[in-house]
């Protein structure tokens, strides 16, 4: 949901990496399309990376390969900007961003 974080754990393998990239193209995807309820968009969506294993070339093949005549390139552009990755390399500097997360979508989207 607009506003929540989620962490998806589990075991290596069993398609955590796809499943958090799939999320994002939906999530992405809804505020790109435009609705009377939305305007004309301006979500986006955090990715804390914290296995460094995020992919922009997967991230597309994901969303292409959903809703291919919906994905153009201007669209798939959209996407890319849409989705901010953040790779912490220490659990400190993961802390301090979940704690600034808040502002940083405010400095992102204006929201």
């Amino acid at each position: 949901p607009f506003g929540s974080i989620t962490e998806v754990v589990g075991p290596s393998g069993v398609g955590k990496t796809q499943f958090c990239l799939m999320m994002s193209v939906l999530a992405v995807g809804h505020w790109i399309l435009p609705s009377e309820d939305r305007g004309t968009g301006g979500g986006g969506v955090v990715y804390i990376d914290t296995e460094q294993t995020f992919s922009v070339q997967r991230l597309v093949e994901i969303a292409t390969a959903q809703a291919p005549a919906f994905w153009t390139e201007e669209q798939i552009v959209r996407l890319a900007s849409c989705v901010h990755v953040i790779r912490p390399r220490s659990l400190l500097e993961l802390s301090q961003t979940l704690e600034s997360l808040e502002t940083l979508m405010i400095e992102k989207h204006g929201k």
